[in-house]
């Protein structure tokens, strides 16, 4: 259930053709995606959810772009969502997107594999 992380990316990319090019970054500058009805460069998708932190990728990309999500991390990010701790402050009506003046970065690190471990549970129940 892990994220890719930046070195993965980067060997799907080449793997995908990519490695012919001078730079990926140069490159992947120029391809756009659709999201929420607009053409974004794939680029500064990746800028926007890059993150040194297991946890903090995750709620980044599960904020920004959920139909990546496998099941089991649409699992975890409905638990994300649904921790009050983790909200600042915490939510009262509907959501908020995750930012840094709306999103407690530290209490999800420190419940990180907690909620991970929960959310497999609940997937394998699920898969049984």
């Amino acid at each position: 259930m892990a994220l890719p992380t930046e070195s993965q990316t980067i060997e799907w990319l080449s793997l995908s053709g990519f490695a012919e090019r001078d730079s990926l970054e140069d490159e992947i500058q120029h391809i756009e995606v659709w999201e929420g009805g607009v053409a974004t460069r794939l680029l500064d998708i990746f800028r926007g959810v890059w993150a040194d932190h297991e946890a903090d990728k995750f709620v980044l990309l599960a904020d920004r772009l959920p139909c990546l999500l496998s099941v089991e991390q649409e699992a975890l990010w409905e638990f994300v969502q649904s921790g009050q701790e983790f909200w600042l402050p915490p939510l009262s009506q509907g959501l908020y997107n995750v930012s840094r003046v709306t999103f407690n970065f530290r209490a999800l690190r420190a419940q990180w594999g907690e909620l991970k471990a929960k959310a497999a549970k609940k997937h394998s129940g699920k898969n049984a």
